[in-house]
């Protein structure tokens, strides 16, 4: 741990290496205790979410896996500008909810996971906190998750989703690069 004013500046050495990283990356904050016990992984469905499963079921074969999908309502807030009712608006959710939940399952099974082997969570609000909030109340001892390839200008403004779980996280998390980009995730 730096300073916070060096970290805005110059960025931790996790941060940097992360940045140039072609290989996943675990970034390891406890001391061991034995083999992970539950894995949290928090897909976006991109190419990095299969390879993401892949790597947690090789570093912790016999952890419980639980794969959670954080979505929103795409123009959520220019609908609420424009008058949309909030019973509208609701009915979007659902729906995107329950698409979420077919894309979740169809990645799982993808990736030769039966209904028993994880537990599906799909939730609306904002990523960070719902992840570090599940990683919580699961007791989960490991967070595998990936990291698109996003630009050092938007990650100093932003932040992104894993730079910000992995600095207020208090358990290891492997970081899945993906240089290839959010763009590379389905429509």
């Amino acid at each position: 741990g730096q300073s916070t004013l060096r970290r805005l500046v110059v960025g931790s050495t996790a941060s940097r290496l992360l940045r140039k990283s072609h290989c996943p990356v675990l970034v390891v904050k406890n001391a061991c205790l034995g083999p992970y016990r539950r894995v949290l992984l928090p897909v976006d469905f991109s190419p990095g979410s299969a390879l993401a499963i892949r790597l947690a079921r090789d570093i912790a074969p016999q952890a419980n896996l639980v794969l959670q999908h954080v979505f929103d309502v795409p123009f959520e807030g220019m609908l609420q500008y424009a008058g949309v009712s909030h019973d509208v608006i609701h009915q979007y959710r659902i729906e995107a909810r329950e698409r979420s939940m077919q894309q979740l399952r169809a990645l799982a099974e993808a990736e030769g996971l039966r209904p028993g082997d994880y537990t599906p969570l799909v939730e609306y609000g904002d990523a960070v906190s719902l992840i570090t909030g599940q990683q919580e109340r699961l007791g989960c001892d490991l967070i595998v998750m990936g990291k698109h390839g996003t630009h050092v200008t938007e990650e100093l403004l932003l932040g992104s989703v894993t730079k910000r779980v992995l600095s207020e996280g208090d358990v290891d998390v492997l970081v899945v690069v993906d240089k290839r980009g959010p763009e590379a995730s389905p429509a």
